[in-house]
């Protein structure tokens, strides 16, 4: 096997507790579609105090920050009771078919979702499986399940079996909440969410109830929580590396720009950092036009596009939506080079008749391409999705939901080692999260104690429309990101 699923074998000492953490030696033998991405976790005798975040979105009120100081206390005060640093140092390695296992505590701490005896792990996923957004909702459902059950067939985690919870949000808020408190009670933790509205929406419930959430979105308002988990850049984040990159990477000084964004939190941060891109690269501004994702109808954004004559135009919003402004704008005769976020960019969107406008945009893609098989973590998932869902083809949503299994997986095995997987114990697992290896899927992975410190992606893969390609997309720059985006300070 390669480095990212080499051996390994290595005990830790856990200070004064004088336990041993046994880490699984692996086989150099095993393929990638035995091969396990997951890290398992060095244990280290630092605790993750957590502090109170206080989040850039409007809508956070005085009583959401309340509520988050509440729930940042109680994970330092897990924190000191589970010595949970997780690093990219140890990798969970994998056997002739088998993923490695650790040991597990006798007098093992159990929470909601965690069934003992007949040991298994319920996490819940909430995406829209229903309605505009549905295509990509269940893309992310096929990662999620492809990778649990490559991972249940293998041997699970440390013996236990993750039992997957489907929950259709339809991409509303009110649905969300609804789902969220049909299913809290009863899971571990949230593997994928899909929705930035939907987790605005339930944000201070899950505070409140300790909920450990993997977020499919990147907004900067929630990436702050202390349980909250991404494994990309926030959409602030690209939209100013998007700009960094036509200015300072193409030569395209005082270009005249538009940003189109849907009119919600996703939208807001990536408004708030193409004003900051505005400012921080000499753009000449010349529309900022909003959209509802439940438009049914793109003329006047397209006309506002076409009325303000940019060169540049960044699409902040979801596909459905996306594909319906650029179709429109085409038929109005409006050219210019268009810049996706990663929400807005889905590959069916060549067979509308938007793909000659956007052959050749630029899209703030998130993950390494499915083409990339020398990177360990994409030749596992090739593999086991060959098995599991031959039928799939490339998505970056598909990814994206394989790739927070996979983080959800790290999290579960070290709670587990600890002793402690009750909701204080995963959240304090996840704070101690320290330069994880993503087996070249994405960038490194770590999390901290302030909010600065749970921004921990700070470049984009700068991606090209190339209808060619199985993707449709082609790599420009797999990391790119300069000093502003660098140093960007988040309040």
């Amino acid at each position: 096997m390669s480095k990212f699923l080499g051996k390994l074998c290595s005990v830790f000492s856990l200070g004064i507790l004088v336990s041993m953490l046994l880490v699984a030696c692996g086989d150099n033998t095993a393929t990638p579609s035995t091969s396990a991405p997951a890290t398992t976790a060095a244990a280290s005798a630092t605790t993750a105090a957590a502090s109170a975040t206080t989040a850039a979105a409007s809508a956070t009120t005085a009583a959401a920050a309340s509520a988050t100081t509440a729930a940042t206390s109680t994970t330092a005060a897990a924190a000191s009771a589970t010595t949970a640093a997780v690093s990219a140092t140890t990798a969970a390695t994998a056997t002739a078919g088998t993923v490695a296992q650790g040991t597990i505590p006798a007098n093992l701490k159990a929470g909601p979702g965690v069934d003992t005896a007949a040991k298994t792990i319920k996490v819940a996923m909430m995406v829209p499986l229903t309605g505009a957004q549905a295509p990509q909702g269940v893309k992310l459902q096929v990662g999620q399940e492809a990778y649990f059950k490559w991972l249940n067939d293998n041997g699970g985690i440390n013996g236990y079996k993750v039992v997957l919870v489907p929950q259709d949000t339809k991409y509303n808020a009110q649905t969300g909440v609804q789902v969220y408190n049909k299913v809290s009670g009863d899971v571990a933790m949230i593997s994928t969410i899909m929705g930035t509205n939907v987790l605005t929406a339930i944000k201070d419930q899950t505070i409140s109830d300790k909920m450990l959430v993997m977020y499919s979105g990147s907004s900067s308002s929630l990436i702050p929580l202390a349980n909250v988990v991404t494994t990309a850049p926030p959409y602030l984040i690209d939209a100013v590396n998007a700009f960094d990159y036509v200015v300072n990477g193409l030569g395209k000084k005082n270009p005249k720009t538009a940003i189109v964004y849907q009119d919600d939190p996703l939208g807001a941060d990536a408004l708030h950092g193409y004003k900051e891109a505005v400012k921080a690269f000499g753009l000449q501004d010349v529309a900022q036009i909003p959209y509802k994702a439940t438009d049914t109808d793109a003329t006047g954004q397209a006309t506002a596009l076409k009325n303000s004559g940019a060169e540049f135009v960044y699409l902040a919003g979801v596909v459905a939506p996306i594909g319906k402004i650029v179709n429109t704008s085409e038929s109005l005769g409006f050219k210019a080079k268009y810049i996706l976020q990663n929400t807005g960019w889905d590959v069916t969107l060549l067979n509308t008749a938007a793909r000659d406008a956007l052959t050749g945009a630029i899209v703030l893609g998130q993950y390494a391409s499915w083409t990339e098989t020398n990177q360990e973590g994409i030749a596992t998932m090739v593999s086991a999705l060959k098995k599991y869902a031959p039928s799939e083809v490339e998505s970056n949503y598909t990814t994206a939901g394989w790739i927070q299994a996979m983080v959800t997986h790290i999290i579960l095995k070290k709670a587990l080692e600890n002793g402690d997987i009750t909701r204080d114990g995963l959240l304090a697992t996840s704070q101690a999260l320290k330069n994880v290896n993503l087996g070249g899927i994405a960038p490194t992975l770590s999390r901290g104690n302030t909010t600065n410190e749970r921004i921990s992606i700070r470049v984009s893969r700068i991606m090209e429309v190339d209808p060619s390609t199985p993707s449709g997309l082609k790599v420009v720059k797999p990391e790119f990101g300069g000093d502003f985006a660098k140093n960007f300070v988040f309040k």
